[in-house]
């Protein structure tokens, strides 16, 4: 683990920056991955000094292709590169108490915090040093772990990722419920044991689903469910057809 005071430049600098941008002084804290990593690029480019907080084994973009000379390996992402430009970085392993003591440190005279981990107490432990926060942005839909009473209380700004879910939570709730009416965990066991076996399984056609809450990801499983939960079309008419039952 790297010591707080041991923050080296990221890899690579803003192309075209000549000097001090327009947010020269303002210090960002990035414990982020690629929904907030290019938040922090644009910071960074306008002047704005971006410290980037990674885990011992690498941030998660790291492992994002392309990679230099199509050789994948933690220093040659260039999907990393790319969206790490023009900061400074430390590795901290927020897991040990000695390194979210660093954190907090990180944290005294920060302005912005840009956090992925939205289950992370961090913030919470390091309240008391965070005496100039003015924003705090979760890379998660809900802000609930963030908004502590006393940054409820408080002149921070708290933003999250509002509809960078909708898509794909929808269509996992839709696979969850295809798999359990087909039973896709018995097909698999049975592919397992080389076994066939005819069986009955659910129609999702025909079927009510209640979705409980109505904000962005409710509504687009919604639409998702609504398509396969209708009445098939065999029970319509073509447009132009004449109706069987006339």
């Amino acid at each position: 683990m790297s010591d707080a005071s041991e923050i080296a430049r990221g890899p690579g600098e803003m192309m075209g920056n000549a000097g001090p941008g327009m947010l020269a002084g303002l210090r960002v804290i990035e414990v982020a991955d690629e929904r907030a990593e290019y938040t922090g690029l644009l910071l960074a480019g306008l002047g704005a000094e971006v410290v980037k907080v990674e885990p011992p084994e690498g941030n998660a973009t790291r492992r994002i292709g392309p990679f230099l000379e199509d050789e994948p390996s933690l220093e040659r992402s260039l999907f990393f590169w790319n969206y790490n430009r023009n900061k400074k970085s430390v590795v901290l392993d927020l897991r040990e108490t000695l390194a979210r003591e660093h954190m907090l440190r990180l944290l005294e005279g920060a302005d912005v915090l840009l956090a992925w981990d939205f289950l992370t107490p961090v913030l919470a432990e390091a309240w008391p040093s965070a005496d100039r926060l003015r924003w705090v942005h979760t890379a998660s839909a809900g802000v609930d772990n963030v908004l502590t009473p006393e940054v409820a209380a408080s002149d921070i700004v708290v933003t999250n990722s509002r509809g960078v879910f909708d898509g794909s939570l929808s269509e996992y709730v839709l696979g969850l419920v295809l798999a359990f009416a087909k039973d896709l965990p018995g097909t698999w066991d049975r592919q397992r044991r080389r076994e066939w076996q005819h069986r009955d399984t659910e129609r999702v056609a025909g079927t009510t689903a209640v979705i409980v809450g109505v904000g962005p990801v409710g509504r687009a499983t919604a639409r998702l469910l609504r398509a396969v939960t209708s009445n098939p079309p065999s029970e319509f008419s073509a447009p132009g057809a004449l109706s069987a039952r006339s």
